[in-house]
């Protein structure tokens, strides 16, 4: 549907403070589970996307241009670890605000006249910028020469810290694209201050500095976004595997079909017993007895049976389990336990809108 809005419009906002488009990019509404993550990711490069369809309606993006700006609890930035190995969270900005609540004013009053005319003024000027037709060339904003050894500096400045042993190693797949990032912002306030007059304008030094100010701003609340979105691959695992067992509505699983509903993902043996561990100390699985095994062949594998509450049913008679019977009943005393697995993830790492056992405002743009 994006693509096809981008290939209608060509250029597209998604504005939201809510976290949902997380879990929406990371392939909760695919009928496969899995993230398409392609028209996102060229949607904010402007790289050209063909989309080739059997059943329906194919399409072509040209040039587009896709902005995103979420204002979100740091909660969510847990929910895109698994969209780190392709790239989506390392597109963002961030900031994390420290919360300013039992510090509110209670009658704040309104903002300042001149404050508000000024931001009025930048809106509108900025908005009456023509922006070209998919079909014309898109026109470049220059750099003044010392605006170019600004930029340059900055970039020598962060490139060691994202080697080994750097201070920004651990986040350096998001560092590496920040020296782009502060251009587009340098851009960006070059533009304010011009309006469409800037376009045949080079960019100043002055407003690369500006912007450079704002990316070491940047940098602090990335280290502390990246932080947020560490999250234990035991818990990631396990959040996938109940993913996985909601999308069917299964009440009885074993290993093997945990293994054959999650073979987009890579996951060891070891890795798989320790996440079904997490599932039964938390309520959300038990084992269940395996039918005595008569004949050659292989022994069966653990089987395990759903809470009713992880499908959206409530608890049923707790006793007598029958291994054999697809339709066996929790046999389990206690309810799971709410706090780990709250916003269960998909099968391959977005966050689903489950309720279930989770970890447990800041802004992403």
């Amino acid at each position: 549907r994006l693509a096809e809005l981008l290939a209608d419009h060509r250029l597209l906002s998604v504005v939201s403070a809510e976290g949902d488009l997380i879990g929406m990019v990371g392939g909760r509404h695919a009928k496969n589970g899995r993230p398409a993550l392609d028209v996102w990711l060229k949607g904010h490069t402007g790289e050209d996307h063909i989309v080739d369809r059997k059943t329906s309606r194919g399409c072509v993006v040209r040039n587009p241009a896709l902005s995103i700006a979420l204002a979100v609890q740091p909660g969510v930035l847990g929910e895109m670890v698994e969209l780190r190995r392709r790239g989506f969270p390392q597109r963002f900005f961030y900031s994390l605000p420290s919360s300013n609540i039992g510090r509110r004013k209670i009658d704040p009053g309104p903002m300042l006249e001149y404050l508000q005319a000024d931001w009025e003024h930048v809106l509108d000027r900025m908005v009456r910028i023509r922006t070209p037709e998919a079909d014309e060339e898109t026109p470049s904003i220059g750099f003044d020469p010392t605006a170019v050894g600004v930029l340059n500096r900055f970039a020598e400045a962060i490139e060691p810290q994202m080697g080994p042993g750097g201070d920004l190693e651990h986040i350096a797949d998001w560092t590496g694209k920040l020296v782009g990032g502060v251009a587009r912002v340098a851009c960006l306030l070059h533009l304010a201050d011009y309006g469409a007059a800037g376009i045949d304008a080079p960019i100043a030094e002055e407003t690369v500095e500006r912007a450079c100010t704002i990316g070491r701003y940047f940098i602090q609340h990335a280290i502390a976004a990246f932080d947020e979105m560490r999250a234990d691959p035991t818990l990631v695992l396990a959040r996938r595997m109940l993913a996985a067992i909601q999308r069917r509505s299964a009440q009885v699983v074993s290993e093997r079909d945990l293994m054959q509903w999650l073979k987009g993902g890579r996951t060891e043996r070891e890795e798989r017993a320790k996440a079904l561990i997490l599932l039964v100390d938390y309520g959300w699985l038990h084992p269940v007895r395996s039918a005595p095994k008569s004949g050659p062949g292989r022994k069966p594998g653990p089987r395990y049976a759903v809470a009713p509450q992880a499908l959206g049913r409530r608890p049923q008679d707790p006793r007598n389990l029958d291994p054999a019977s697809s339709n066996t009943t929790w046999n389990h005393s206690q309810n799971p336990r709410i706090g780990r697995f709250e916003g269960s993830e998909d099968e391959n790492g977005g966050t689903g809108g489950t309720t279930g056992p989770s970890e447990g405002g800041g802004g992403l743009s």
